[in-house]
């Protein structure tokens, strides 16, 4: 995984269109820990750009995708959390 570093290294910078390709070749979606940590990557990527990349990025709707997915897992740990009532 080129660009990403182990441990508490910082990442090399991703261009716009390191990001979008990472994000379409990304693979693990349904495991959260995964997903997780390649959300946090690419956050700290998208910091990394300029203003005028960071609009490249949005639209190509990247980030987009990756709040979706993150609002899903919110909203079924949400789901878990509450009480079953039977009536």
């Amino acid at each position: 995984t080129a660009g990403f570093s182990e441990g508490n290294e910082k990442m090399s910078r991703l261009t716009p269109d390191e990001m979008i390709e990472r994000e379409g070749h990304f693979d693990g979606w349904e495991d959260k820990d995964r997903f997780m940590a390649f959300r946090a990557e690419m956050f700290e990527a998208y910091e990394m750009l300029s203003e005028e990349e960071q609009e490249y990025v949005d639209d190509s709707m990247v980030m987009e995708h990756i709040a979706m997915v993150k609002s899903c897992y919110d909203e079924m740990e949400k789901i878990h959390q509450e009480p079953v009532v039977l009536n």
